[in-house]
């Protein structure tokens, strides 16, 4: 009778072992696809950023006396580009 039981025990053991693994697997998998996602995120807000910074040169060279307004924008902007970033990051 031991032997009988011991196959379905191994078999049992195995199966979770399986199963943990796979949860590895998978763990992994989704660190490098955040990883990947955060890079792509980020540099899409430096190339935004870099045509914001255009922008605001051709709108002062344009319209000087509103500079003040335009620099206020361009920081905002910045300051929303980064926080998309922290939240996305902060979504596990």
């Amino acid at each position: 009778m031991t032997g009988e039981v011991e196959p379905y025990r191994s078999y049992g053991v195995a199966r979770q072992h399986r199963k943990e693994l796979d949860g590895v697997v998978r763990q992994l998998e989704l660190a490098e696809l955040k990883v990947a996602c955060t890079g792509q995120l980020t540099r899409q807000a430096m190339i935004e950023h870099l045509k914001t910074s255009r922008v605001f040169e051709v709108s002062v060279q344009q319209a000087p006396s509103g500079e003040d307004e335009y620099r206020l924008l361009a920081v905002a902007g910045a300051m929303e580009m980064a926080q998309e970033i922290t939240r996305f990051r902060g979504r596990r």
